[in-house]
C-alpha cells in the first residue's frame, strides 16, 4: 500500500510538472519584439517546438538614411544622389534620435538614396529581402503566407510562416552601416491556426530549403 501512495504521488507530481510546463510554454506566445534598425538584431525569450508551425507577423518602417540626407541627397564620395521612389515622411514606430523620411518595410523597399542611373535600372518599390529569419538553420528571407510583395502594403504588416526546430527565433535587418538608420519593425510570434491555411496560403508553407509541405489546403489544416 505505502508503495501505491508513493507511485501515486510521483505521478501526481510528474503530471503538476508537466502542467506547468506546459502553461509556461502557452505563455511564451504570442510574443512581440522590438527590432531597431540602428540595433538590428532581436531573439525571442523561448526555443520553438521541433516540428510546430508558427507564424511571425512584422509591422513597421524605417530608413537606412541619415534624416538630413533625404532632403540633401549626398552620397558616399560627396556625389549628388537623388530620392529614388516616394519615401513616407516618418516610421511607424519612432526610435531615439534624429528622425526623417522612410523607405523601407519588412518586405519592400519604396525610397531610398541613389544615383539617377541606378534609379532608372533598378525602379521602385520592389521586394526586399534585407529583414530576415533565423529559426536554427541560418537566416533567410522567407515568402509572406500571401506571396511575394513588389510594392508596400498600406499598413506595412506581412505575416511568414516559420517552422519550430529547437532553437530561439532570431531576426534581423541586414545592413552593414546601421549607425544612421532609424525606425523600428514590431515583430509577433504566435502559433499557427488552420485560418492560415485559407485562400492558398497553404502553398507557402515551406522546410528550410524553401520545399512545400502541404499538397493542399485540407492537410494543413489537419497539420495545425
Amino acid at each position: 500500500m505505502k508503495y501505491v501512495r508513493v507511485a501515486a504521488a510521483a505521478i501526481a507530481t510528474a503530471l503538476a510538472a508537466a502542467a506547468l510546463l506546459a502553461s509556461a510554454a502557452s505563455a511564451a506566445i504570442p510574443q512581440t519584439i522590438t527590432l531597431r534598425l540602428s540595433d538590428p538584431h532581436a531573439t525571442f525569450s523561448d526555443k520553438l517546438a521541433a516540428g510546430k508551425w508558427y507564424v511571425v507577423t512584422a509591422s513597421g518602417t524605417g530608413s537606412y538614411f541619415k534624416p538630413s540626407q533625404w532632403s540633401n541627397p549626398l552620397l558616399s564620395h560627396h556625389r549628388r544622389g537623388i530620392v529614388c521612389g516616394t519615401p513616407e515622411s516618418a516610421p511607424m514606430f519612432p526610435t531615439a534620435g534624429p528622425t526623417g523620411p522612410v523607405g523601407v518595410d519588412p518586405e519592400t523597399m519604396f525610397a531610398r538614396l541613389t544615383t539617377r542611373k541606378k534609379c532608372a535600372n533598378d525602379p521602385l518599390p520592389r521586394t526586399s529581402r534585407r529583414f530576415q529569419l533565423n529559426d536554427g538553420n541560418g537566416y533567410r528571407h522567407p515568402t509572406t503566407l500571401s506571396g511575394r510583395y513588389t510594392s508596400p502594403r498600406g499598413d506595412h504588416t506581412y505575416s511568414y510562416p516559420v517552422l519550430g526546430h529547437r532553437h530561439k527565433l532570431s531576426v534581423r535587418v541586414k545592413d552593414p552601416v546601421t549607425s544612421d538608420n532609424y525606425g523600428a519593425f514590431h515583430v509577433t510570434l504566435r502559433a499557427a491556426n488552420d485560418g492560415d491555411c485559407a485562400s492558398r496560403q497553404w502553398r507557402n508553407f515551406v522546410n528550410s530549403v524553401g520545399k512545400p509541405v502541404f499538397a493542399d489546403q485540407a492537410a494543413c489544416e489537419a497539420a495545425l
